[in-house]
């Protein structure tokens, strides 16, 4: 091809020695003319260097470096079959050039292309040069790097073809002075060379050898001897997967047995190291081949290759010349077998059905192919891959899992299209063993390991991975595994695991390989720093903050890497937006991940593997497993019971329970957690890093990472924090040229990318695809150039809108990018399916579409497949980008197949369904799943959350109109709230005042609406507590007797019982000690007194316990000192029967406030300290204060009483203040501080009148009397 010329250039003359005849190229950073030596008139070739003067001297200067580096590399060589280099020199501007030969003949590809191919003697002939031309090149340390045809020219000088090679400007040596600048993982540059005819180790961004000269001479030959290339593909990634795949490079059938054949195989191994290499000793073999021998069609349009398609994907056929020797190796094997299965939708025939069971089975092959396995046999539906072989690699294991996951995931998609086309589907069982194989001369691997490999497999049902324990402990790192349920039936087999899915931070690492392969940039100190942490023998907690896209996760993925490498175990929780509230998230979902357990497992099954995990980990299943079963919404097997312990000792057990788990993964390891996002974690997994940190069962190291804004609020753990700041210029520098796959990017367009991006390093990135993508940067010699004149207005001004405006340029997949952004950060494909209006093919390549171009990663599971966006902006920008009717729509949509076909998520997390239901504005079934994720979170002392869901739902509540909003659902949020703030802040703390009198609003004024019987009941509770501890006496008498009321009108036994013990309660603080005697000895006599009885709870006590306990302290206080103190003994005796924690620690309150009355110090300590620990244990807060305000009394430590008094007040607690504030003064009289004493017991009679709180009244009197009297004596 030519150029036109300009006069200026025309009229240009070069040391007054050549003259410019007319261009005939123009590259990045050169331009070449056809010129003629004015001295010789002989006509030459000028390659001049294109000078950017305007880039600056330092750029200026690396330009005429690299150029003179080409030079120097021509002049190096002088081989008749190389282009000559004649002359060098510069410009009247003082630009460099170079003065080769002038080539006049026909490129190779030309020569080919019109004749369809070379006979077999011009082949050897031209082919015997150019390998002639490379043994003088690489005598010289000097690779090609880009070998193929277009470089070769071709003249004829007499009657023979004369080639020569062009283009050893890209060349580069192979002594120890490569630059980075060799380095390219651009697909068709010049520095990478053009896939048709790079070896693997190029593709894989590899340095190029010169064996990579040799491959490529090798498949330039058989394209002469064929008229085709011999790597071919419809597109540039199947090329890659052609040349990067295990199977030999396919040779022309008409060579077979030929020694040409033979010597081809060897300078095409796709193994470098198996590769010939030595261009001298090629030659000297090719020299003695007979090419007339080769007869038959050359064009190869009529024959098929050698390598065939069953043939090319075994081993077999080539194993006998590629080991000439013996050894021992370590391999990985994996057996599959695949079955088509017929039903009762079957409609096509046996032919047909044989073409689909073999198609899928190529299909097998080829994902295994990808996944760098070796296909080492086949037979009917079995397929026997070896990893490992005929090349060791310390990855073969790992691949040999992933491949197992990604078969399974695959057969079960395929299965549904033939399901729906043909009737049939297909299941896949498999087995993977590792160990080491004797590799004998002339033989393919056999024996035992193979062997345990095929049992593993006919061990598995249909859709499981079975591993041996060689494997297990392989892959552990990367992979969740479960031990299987039954012991193998082959006795060969000593243990077998289930495969169940990769682990998170494996399905990160494989992924965005330029990133994730790529040398950290700008982090050295920081990791440095974490892993010095790791090496402390304490366990250590690191925080990583910073903003969004800072590098938080490239520094966790480098920190992961580092530690597998020093054999630590990682495990990753990866804490989601969507599920902030979700209690445990992102633990539990590690745990399912650990157990195999997901949404579509059947309970038993669910239950079956709980039990052995918890087995496994030494776990008290008694205890541990009913309170796990509750928690993730596994209905409790019959046998066993949840024990009788507060919600907050259950979390206690929970957590220990996990950790158990936790560190049973591998006894003995040492293991990082990683803890992702933790600005979205849930307060109770804020709770379990604390408690993890703290539970001395193992060696971990917790690092977390958080946005800026995070707060955390542990109280026992104070983390490292390492804040990560914006990248400096040096380090935007390398990360862009990273992107830019090695190139240089000028000092312009440098500072223009730092004013933009400010340093972060996700805005760098996708702001360097964006301006490559536009053609905002130009390569011009090796170095991006910024376009002059770019249109502001085109270029994303923030990071949302840069993302926004590369979902824009999505072709097909925005849709289905949309719909899992409106799922969440994280989903399921299940759950994109069935949500999508799109069929599931559709959906399957839009998917591929999206992981392509790194907008999502996909985790492998064996139950199926999870997806989660790169990062959370990324997800943000899809969602933000729709507009709300179309938003409205989705989430109305994902939210009626959550509910039709996900029962397991709806039951486990009711706020997942309640979410999409409110931004669908289906307010009314949005508060109605509120609700039930509220009192989930109640029940499990989850206060937290439980108050966050509260507040949500009383938003949704807002949004209805009056006429339609339920009063019933109003005052169940009211009420779920108040005892949470209970909980959380005290019985009458100041949060809790506003939730209570809306609640007691809603029961006095339902409006037409009525309110259930369990929705008052729970709000009378709730207000009486209130006000009762808050010492309110006028409101606790109202709101008692509308309880009474209620309890009469529907004739509840129950209902009435609880209520007469509240009325009798009250009337023993009003003073009113006879009245109260009454109502409770009547309350005790109706009641059965059988402890094998179910128990009748009020507010959580049993009835009889309370009663009676209350009934003896009042008996003592009005005089029946001993029938008090049997009454009071009894209800201990009987909450100790039944086993009931907190009925025993409120009978053993009142009894040792009975022993206080009386002076026993002893007694009153030993009881107290009864109640500390159960409280402490159990987690029963309500008792804790009072007994240690009793407990600091027994052991004359009054100053602390004080103190607790005043926590007490603070919290709203006004109830009994005027007893336990009276409990110094005794002391206080005895040891010489009359007038203190004195002035105590008049504050709390005067504490009396203001609370109305009268039942310790008299003994006030009483003690002020005695201190008067013994005055006055004095």
């Amino acid at each position: 091809m030519s150029y036109t010329m300009d006069n200026k250039e025309k009229d240009l003359l070069l040391h007054d020695n050549y003259t410019l005849d007319e261009k005939i190229g123009e590259g990045g950073y050169g331009l070449v003319y056809k010129a003629k030596q004015i001295s010789t008139g002989q006509t030459v070739a000028i390659k001049m260097l294109k000078l950017q003067k305007e880039k600056g001297e330092q750029y200026l200067k690396r330009q005429i470096l690299r150029f003179e580096r080409e030079t120097q590399l021509c002049a190096e060589m002088n081989h008749p079959n190389i282009v000559k280099l004649l002359d060098r020199g510069y410009g009247a501007a003082g630009e460099p050039f170079a003065v080769f030969e002038y080539i006049s003949g026909v490129s190779l590809k030309e020569l080919i292309h019109t004749n369809r191919g070379l006979s077999a003697v011009a082949t050897k002939e031209l082919m015997g040069q150019v390998l002639d031309a490379l043994a003088c090149a690489h005598s010289l340390g000097i690779v090609h790097r880009d070998l193929k045809p277009a470089n070769i020219m071709v003249t004829q000088t007499g009657s023979k073809p004369h080639a020569k090679i062009l283009d050893f400007g890209i060349g580069a040596f192979t002594k120890n002075n490569q630059t980075n600048d060799t380095r390219d993982l651009t697909l068709i540059t010049e520095a990478l060379g053009t896939p048709t005819y790079s070896a693997p180790e190029q593709l894989r961004g590899e340095f190029p050898t010169l064996k990579s000269d040799l491959y490529a001479w090798g498949l330039i030959l058989i394209e002469c001897l064929k008229g085709r290339p011999a790597i071919e593909g419809g597109s540039v990634a199947e090329i890659f997967h052609n040349q990067l795949n295990a199977l030999n490079v396919p040779l022309p059938s008409f060579i077979a047995g030929h020694p040409l054949a033979d010597l081809l195989r060897r300078v095409l191994d796709k193994s470098q190291h198996k590769r010939m290499g030595d261009a001298k000793a090629v030659f000297e073999e090719y020299a003695r081949i007979n090419f007339n021998t080769i007869v038959g069609d050359l064009s190869g349009r009529d024959s098929e290759d050698l390598d065939d398609q069953d043939d090319a994907l075994t081993v077999a056929n080539f194993i006998l010349k590629k080991n000439a020797f013996t050894e021992k190796k370590q391999m990985t094997v994996l057996c599959l077998k695949l079955n088509l299965e017929i039903t009762e939708k079957t409609k096509s025939d046996l032919e047909i059905r044989e073409a689909l069971q073999k198609d899928q089975l190529n299909l097998c092959r080829n994902t295994a192919i990808q996944f760098g396995g070796t296909i080492a046999g086949s037979i009917t539906n079995h397929i026997v891959v070896y990893f490992g072989f005929p090349e060791v690699n310390d990855t073969d294991a790992r691949r040999a899992g992933r491949t197992a996951l990604e078969l399974l995931s695959e057969v079960r998609r395929r299965s549904t299209a033939l399901y729906k086309q043909h009737g049939v589907k297909l299941e896949i069982q498999m087995g993977i063993n590792t160990g080491n194989v004797t590799v004998f001369d002339h033989q393919l691997p056999e024996g035992l390991v193979a062997n345990t490999a095929f049992d593993l497999m006919y061990q598995a049902k249909p859709g499981q991975i079975l591993a041996s324990e060689s494997s297990r402990k392989l892959l552990q790192p990367f992979l969740e595994f479960d031990s299987l349920p039954a012991a193998p039936s082959t006795p060969e087999i000593a243990a077998a695991f289930l495969l169940k899915g990769e682990c998170e931070a494996e399905a990160l690492s494989f992924l965005r390989p330029w990133s994730t392969g790529r040398k950290m940039i700008g982090r050295a100190t920081e990791l440095d720093q974490v892993l010095n942490e790791w090496e402390s023998p304490e366990n250590k907690v690191v925080l990583l903050t910073g903003q969004a896209g800072i590098g938080k996760s490239k520094l966790s993925y480098e920190v992961v890497k580092d530690i597998r490498k020093r054999a630590g175990l990682v495990k990753v929780a990866q804490c989601l937006p969507e599920h902030q509230n979700n209690a445990l998230y992102p633990f539990l979902t590690m745990f399912y991940s650990q157990w195999g357990i997901n949404s579509s497992t059947e309970n038993k099954e669910k239950a079956e593997r709980l039990k052995r995990a918890l087995t496994e980990a030494g776990c008290d299943l008694e205890r541990s497993f009913p309170i796990l079963c509750s928690w993730l919404a596994i209905p409790v097997p019959d046998d066993l019971s949840i024990s009788q312990v507060s919600p907050e000792e259950q979390k206690k057990i929970l957590f220990d329970t996990l950790v158990r788990c936790f560190f049973a993964i591998d006894k003995g390891s040492s293991f990082l957690l990683l803890v992702e996002d933790l600005h979205w974690s849930d307060p109770t997994s804020e709770e379990f890093i604390e408690f993890i940190s703290q539970s001395g069962q193992g060696k971990v190291m917790i690092l977390l990472t958080a946005r800026l804004e995070h707060a955390h609020h542990w109280q026992q753990i104070q983390p490292i924090e390492i804040t990560l700041q914006p990248f400096a210029v040096n380090s935007t520098r390398a990360l862009i040229e990273g992107v830019l796959a090695g190139k240089f990017i000028s000092d312009g367009a440098l500072e223009y990318m730092t004013q933009k991006t400010d340093g972060v390093p996700l805005f760098i990135e996708e702001f360097t695809l964006m301006l490559v993508d536009q053609g905002h940067l130009i390569l011009e010699d090796e170095t991006y150039q910024l376009r002059e004149n770019i249109l502001t207005e085109s270029i994303p001004t923030t990071l949302q809108d840069l993302l926004n405006a590369r979902l824009d340029k999505l072709k097909f997949s925005k849709e289905t990018a949309q719909l899992a952004a409106v799922i969440g950060r994280e989903f399921s494909y299940d759950l994109l399916v069935k949500s999508s209006l799109l069929e599931e093919a559709v959906v399957q390549a839009d998917i591929e579409e999206l992981l392509k171009k790194d907008l999502i990663y996909l985790q492998r599971n064996v139950q199926g497949e999870s997806y989660i966006f790169r990062h959370a902006l990324i997800r943000d920008a899809a969602y933000d980008g729709m507009l709300n009717s179309q938003r409205r729509e989705t989430h109305g949509r994902i939210a009626e197949v959550l509910e039709s076909d996900f029962h397991a998520i709806v039951k486990e997390n009711p706020f997942e369904i309640a979410r999409h239901l409110a931004e669908a504005a289906i307010h009314p079934k949005a508060v109605h799943y509120g609700i039930r994720a509220a009192k989930q979170s109640l029940d499990r002392s989850l206060n937290s959350e439980a108050l966050a869901y509260a507040k949500q739902v009383i938003d949704w509540l807002g949004c209805q109109e009056e006429e339609v909003k339920s009063k019933d659902d109003e005052l169940t949020i009211y009420c779920i709230q108040t005892n949470a703030l209970m909980a959380k802040y005290g019985w009458s703390a100041k949060e809790v005042k506003d939730s209570v009198q809306t609640a007691f609003k809603l029961v006095q004024n339902p409006g037409e609406s009525k309110v259930s019987l369990m929705n008052s009941v729970s709000s009378y509770w709730a207000l009486i507590t209130y006000y009762h501890v808050a010492s309110e006496r006028e409101k606790v008498k109202e709101i008692t007797a509308h309880l009474i009321q209620l309890a009469k009108d529907l004739n509840d036994p129950t209902l009435e019982t609880s209520a007469g013990i509240l009325k009798g309660i009250h009337l023993y603080v009003d003073g009113e000690f006879d009245a109260s005697i009454l109502i409770l000895e009547t309350i005790m006599n109706a009641l059965n007194h059988d402890v094998n009885l179910p128990n009748e709870l009020t507010i959580g006590i049993d009835n009889l316990c309370y009663a009676s306990s209350m009934l003896g302290q009042v008996m003592w206080l009005n005089g029946k000192k001993e029938e008090g103190k049997e009454r009071a003994d009894w209800a201990i005796e009987r909450s100790r029967k039944i086993s009931h924690i907190p009925s025993l620690c409120l009978t053993l309150m009142y009894r040792s406030a009975i022993h206080q009355f009386e002076g026993e110090k002893e007694k009153t300590a030993a009881l107290t300290i009864e109640i500390l620990t159960l409280a402490k244990e159990y987690g029963l807060v309500a008792f804790s204060a009072y007994a240690a305000a009793l407990n600091c009394w027994a052991i004359d430590d009054v100053h602390s009483i004080d103190q607790i008094i005043a926590q007490l007040d603070g919290m709203g607690c006004k109830l009994g203040l005027t007893y336990y504030q009276a409990l110094p003064a005794v002391w206080e009289y005895e040891n010489g501080f009359e007038e203190q004493a004195l002035e105590r017991v008049d504050q709390c009679l005067a504490l009396c009148e203001e609370n109305k709180e009268y039942f310790y009244k008299a003994e006030l009197l009483k003690t002020k009397s005695i201190f008067i009297k013994t005055k006055q004596l004095d």
